[in-house]
């Protein structure tokens, strides 16, 4: 269990906070794995319950500054999701017009009102993230949340290979000049890949075979949710 001083002594009355493995789990996922998670999702994956309501032990987090919030909107991208489209070297291209049409329904989608979390620079700092504590981009919010369910999808999937997940701001430093995914499975951000992870955005046939193009003249098997 690890104990931080909290950031806010006025409101927390200065006592040393106490982190349990629940709290390391989710500021962990926060400051290493993705940028941003949905109230519901938080709730779904680390409290097993919905509600509108955030629980105490999660609005703590916030007031000794581990956690920050901010209302915005999303397209809702759904749970217990499966990729769009998998390949491996050696078989036949995926249908790039059948996945930029699927791609395109999903990015129709109606904006809803959401309420997401993301971790702080102290937080990061405590779990070796590079996070800023930065308030997300709007139009980044809903990308955001779609790689948060992707991750969330291998976590519940292949809980071991959570270890694994490379996401794009600790592999930034490694990609200079090449192009970057939203994710990579790798041992560290430096080594090769086991499996490159795409989170689709409004994609056209064309940017998609580019994509192709990009993982099969390294090897490497892909997965685009």
């Amino acid at each position: 269990m690890i104990e931080v001083t909290p950031l806010r002594r006025d409101t927390m009355g200065g006592e040393v906070f106490r982190i349990t493995d629940r709290d390391a789990d989710l500021l962990s996922t926060l400051s290493l794995r993705v940028r941003i998670l949905s109230r519901e999702q938080i709730l779904r994956t680390w409290w097993h319950e919905s509600g509108p309501s955030s629980p105490p032990r999660l609005r703590r987090l916030i007031r000794c500054g581990l956690l920050r919030e901010r209302a915005t909107t999303a397209i809702y991208v759904g749970e217990r999701l499966l990729p769009l489209s998998v390949w491996s070297p050696e078989e036949p291209s995926p249908d790039f017009g059948a996945l930029a049409w699927l791609l395109k329904q999903r990015w129709s989608s109606p904006l809803k009102p959401t309420t997401v979390y993301f971790a702080t620079a102290h937080s990061a700092r405590l779990y070796g993230g590079v996070r800023l504590g930065r308030v997300p981009r709007a139009f980044h919010v809903s990308h955001d949340l779609g790689v948060a369910e992707m991750f969330l999808a291998l976590r519940r999937r292949h809980p071991a290979a959570v270890e694994l997940w490379i996401d794009e701001d600790r592999l930034a430093p490694f990609r200079r000049g090449l192009k970057l995914p939203d994710a990579i499975l790798a041992t560290a951000p430096s080594a090769d890949p086991i499996r490159v992870l795409e989170w689709g955005g409004l994609y056209s046939k064309r940017r998609l075979l580019a994509f192709h193009l990009d993982c099969e003249g390294r090897g490497l098997p892909y997965e685009v949710w």
